[in-house]
């Protein structure tokens, strides 16, 4: 999710977490042929990122100014993954003439500047790991998330890992969200890699759908929400994002197609 322009204010310098560079999570394997390897694409908030707290505290913020709750577990399972535009317009429709929509566009990226700058970004829980390992493979990566671009470009060198990512598609370059499949269409397009030979790291149940109507092989690592019972035939539930994405991937240089098990 899911800025409109980063007016975040001055941040306090980001706090990552420490990159391993030990491969412990699978044998080595043989590097294919640029045109003919399998690609990754990631999802950003709370896949590559572990954002979406930092997101809905900022919402609530915002919302509590104009005398609104939200509901931080309606939030993760219900909001987290979607666009900005489609988070304002569910805001609109559930809470009426009591939600005043300029003001929450101007108040809530302020607030999640100073989070960001008091809490830092941190990677997921194998992120770093993983990062290493597909850079040994030399696997290209793309990243597809509902945030818009802007905020992507700026996380990435934030956190200095945008080099390692050879195409973004983002919430502000497509006409449909997630669960809609176009904006995972859109990275492989880019990538110029056939969907079919894709895998799609995702965290909520909205992305994990979109993913598996792009024809991609999904690993799923679970938001709080957790996994539906959708997403759990969808996706293969990685408690280890390392070792299950470089299966995955293995098995699709190999010839084996996608799986969600």
């Amino acid at each position: 999710m899911r800025s409109a322009g980063l007016a975040w204010g001055k941040m306090a310098p980001t706090r990552l977490a420490k990159v391993t560079t030990s491969l412990n999570c699978s044998p080595p394997l043989t590097k294919p042929s640029p045109d003919s390897a399998p690609a990754v694409i990631f999802d950003m908030d709370g896949t590559l990122f572990d954002t979406e707290p930092l997101y809905c505290e900022a919402y609530r913020r915002a919302l509590e100014e104009q005398g609104i709750q939200l509901d931080p577990e309606h939030y993760h399972r219900s909001l987290a993954g979607t666009t900005n535009h489609n988070l304002e317009q569910s805001f609109v429709e559930v809470y009426g003439c009591a939600f005043d929509l300029a003001r929450y566009r101007s108040t809530w990226q302020g607030h999640f500047g100073e989070i960001v700058g008091d809490r830092g970004i941190h990677f997921m829980p194998g992120i770093a790991l993983l990062l290493e390992a597909l850079a040994e493979r030399q696997v290209r990566l793309a990243v597809a998330s509902s945030s818009d671009r802007r905020e992507i470009e700026h996380f990435l060198s934030l956190t200095k890992i945008h080099h390692r990512f050879t195409a973004i598609a983002a919430g502000d370059e497509v006409r449909a969200g997630k669960p809609d499949p176009e904006i995972f269409l859109l990275a492989a397009s880019r990538l110029g890699v056939d969907p079919s030979n894709c895998i799609a790291i995702e965290d909520s149940n909205h992305g994990v759908a979109a993913a598996h109507a792009a024809g991609m092989t999904v690993v799923m690592t679970p938001s709080p929400a957790g996994a539906s019972i959708a997403s759990k035939e969808r996706a293969a539930i990685a408690t280890d994002v390392c070792a299950v994405v470089l299966e995955k991937w293995e098995m699709l240089q190999s010839g084996g197609g996608r799986s969600a098990s």
